[in-house]
């Protein structure tokens, strides 16, 4: 919006532009999104923000809906410090005043957090632990401070009936303390409760909203599915602790609190039911109508004729006639270097039109034309003499040649899913990596078996002695390539961990059982085999969307190779 102020904003008092005018211009946002020039005056109600920080609801605010935003922040000097007696009284008068449509605060949890240690508050002792050390007993009063303060304008705005909203995590000691619990202003019911990975960023935190907004009530937490990043010591990129960083709402937040508290502060535009028909250029309010309208007509069970349907082409209109134009090119070629008598009988032996169409392709690109044509040429050729299809392979050869000599896109990045790392093999004793080459020089040599033999499940012993192999780091180099091709790599994240976890549980099954009794340790192993069973069953139902990594062998073959075993007394399984 332009910096013109929101027409939906009340005009202020007398009173309350005086109240306003004790306020440094510095500590305004215009409407528009930026702060305000010197010697600015506002003239309609705006926003207070208090413990503003990063101030990024009130840049929403101002930017968005046109308001002016008055914003306190403790780091901004002695001016904007709200334990300030003399501050405090201006706020009053201008709340009094009737200066502001809503306020919007996010104090600072300090001594409040449960990351706190050694911890200096709890749930017995709210207000402050005894025998703390002499600093933290001053944040800790200048934390209760705070608390009383943010407490008395949320009474106020509860009296008159103002919007407001106000946050801290959610397991603040500051929604414990008595006159907090006593109002009911922090109760659940009252509050807006969600886990800050909904709005995109790596770490949970949740969080509390205590308003009298829309999202009062609301609770939205992590869906999971990924993992989080944990809070605890200090950020390389900012060199400052992760806490701090995590202070800073996502801008999707600082929005989402915009909206919700300039819809109750009535900045919101009239709305009014949307006309689909005018937006979508519709003559008619039958908006989505069908091509063929009414009801179905009844069928006619007289003859039709077959034509319609050698007519009808299955592909787009765009490329039936893109197709039929290079058609008439290559007959226009074809007139140029053979009878007619040749021409006409030139597609009745597929061989020599399939040489004839590698010598156009040759054509096409000594001539400079491009690729797509060449290959709309031949699927022409393939529609109008359906038998050609199966012979058309050296035709499109030319192709494949063609996007080896000039690739459609050069030089891509190296996918991600290329590098396994031992995190994605569920390796943690290693320090090795894996690069998927999948266009090796060696790729257009001959196969030798040995990958399918070993996926097939034959015995070591068995593929050394086909080879004609001495030992096994010579077969080694042959299978590494499965290293990089790992099944574990298809899996979903939640598979792959509780597969993980699976095996972190094996060490301690196996020294219970060492050092319990027969039967504790039947039930520890019991437990371990009934959360194995959950994990393998997950990934055996996800393996059947990947049939490419389950064994070749077909079914038939299974069978025959389990007919033998029985018969030579072996047991199949």
């Amino acid at each position: 919006m332009d910096n013109e102020e929101s027409m939906k904003a009340p005009l202020l008092s007398a009173a309350a532009r005086a109240a306003l005018a004790a306020f440094p211009a510095a500590q305004f946002f215009a409407p528009g999104g930026k702060r305000a020039p010197a010697g600015f005056q506002p003239q309609r109600r705006g926003i207070l923000d208090l413990y503003s920080g990063d101030a990024g609801v009130a840049r929403a605010l101002s930017r968005k809906y046109g308001v002016w935003v008055l914003t306190f922040g403790f780091d901004h000097g002695p001016g904007q410090d709200l334990l300030n007696e003399e501050v405090q009284q201006k706020i009053f008068a201008a709340l009094e005043a009737e200066s502001f449509l809503g306020v919007g605060a996010a104090p600072d949890c300090s001594s409040f957090s449960r990351a706190v240690t050694p911890a200096v508050r709890d749930t017995e002792h709210p207000f402050g632990k005894p025998f703390i050390s002499e600093n933290m007993e001053k944040k800790v009063r200048v934390g209760n401070a705070h608390a009383a303060f943010m407490l008395r304008i949320l009474q106020w705005c509860e009296d008159h009936e103002m919007p407001y909203w106000a946050e801290n995590p959610d397991g603040s000691f500051l929604w414990l303390l008595p006159p907090w619990i006593q109002t009911g202003i922090g109760s659940c019911a009252r509050s807006y409760r969600f886990d800050q990975c909904r709005y995109g960023t790596p770490w949970r935190k949740r969080t509390r909203v205590v308003t009298n907004t829309r999202l009062a009530g609301l609770r939205e937490l992590c869906l999971g599915c990924h993992s989080h990043l944990h809070l605890r010591g200090k950020s390389t990129q900012n060199s400052v602790c992760w806490t701090k960083v995590a202070q800073v709402y996502p801008k999707t937040l600082c929005e989402r609190l915009a909206d919700a508290l300039a819809d109750a502060a009535g900045l919101l535009p009239m709305r009014r039911r949307l006309d689909t028909a005018s937006c979508a250029r519709c003559l008619t309010a039958r908006v989505g109508e069908a091509s063929h309208p009414g009801p179905a007509r009844p069928r006619d069970h007289g003859p039709r004729n077959p034509q319609l349907l050698q007519d009808m082409r299955l592909v787009e209109p765009q490329t039936a006639a893109r197709q039929d134009k290079l058609w008439l090119e290559l007959e226009q070629w074809l007139r140029e270097r053979l009878s007619p008598d040749t021409l006409s009988q030139l597609f009745l032996c597929p061989a020599l039109a399939v040489n004839v169409l590698q010598a156009y392709g040759m054509y096409l690109f000594e001539s400079g034309r491009r690729l797509y044509e060449l290959r709309y040429t031949l699927i022409a050729v393939q529609n109008n003499f359906p038998h050609m299809r199966m012979l058309m392979g050296p035709a499109w050869a030319v192709v494949s040649k063609w996007e080896m000599v000039q690739p459609l896109q050069h030089r891509l990045p190296l996918p991600e899913c290329d590098l396994l790392l031992p995190s994605d093999l569920l390796e943690t004793d290693t320090g090795v990596a894996f690069l998927r080459v999948r266009q090796p020089k060696t790729r257009f040599r001959g196969r030798g078996g040995a990958v399918l033999a070993y996926r097939r499940g034959e015995p070591i012993t068995d593929i050394l002695w086909r080879m004609r192999l001495l030992s096994l780091p010579t077969l080694s180099s042959y299978l590494q390539e499965l290293a990089a091709d790992s099944m574990i790599t298809h899996l979903p994240p939640r598979v792959r961990h509780r597969i993980h976890q699976v095996a972190t549980l094996f060490p301690l099954t196996l020294q219970s059982l060492g050092s319990a009794t027969g039967v504790q340790a039947h039930g520890s192993l019991f437990d371990a085999a009934e959360t194995l069973h959950g994990s393998l069953f997950d990934a055996a139902e996800t393996l059947r969307g990947f049939p490419d990594l389950l064994p070749v062998a077909s079914t038939e073959e299974e069978s025959e190779k389990d007919k033998n075993r029985h018969l030579a007394g072996q047991d199949p399984n």
